[in-house]
């Protein structure tokens, strides 16, 4: 018997739903389409990543100006 969520949503839960889930997403990640989006997304964060680390820098010209309050 699968449960369902508090409030009747539908969806279901408890261990066998969770099982199966993982079981899911093991295989999808296992697949070569599961294989083609992982690789997309870890080079999506990669170029993020850099963006964010460039945008972080400071400038040292900046630390010279003057500072208005």
């Amino acid at each position: 018997m699968c449960e369902t969520k508090a409030g009747g949503s539908g969806v279901p839960s408890g261990p066998l739903a969770v099982e199966r889930l993982a079981e899911n997403a093991r295989q999808w990640v296992a697949s070569p389409e599961g294989r083609q989006a992982m690789a997309e997304s870890l080079e999506r964060a990669r170029k993020i990543t850099t963006r964010f680390r460039e945008a972080q820098r400071v400038d040292p010209a900046d630390l010279h100006k003057p500072v208005t309050l």
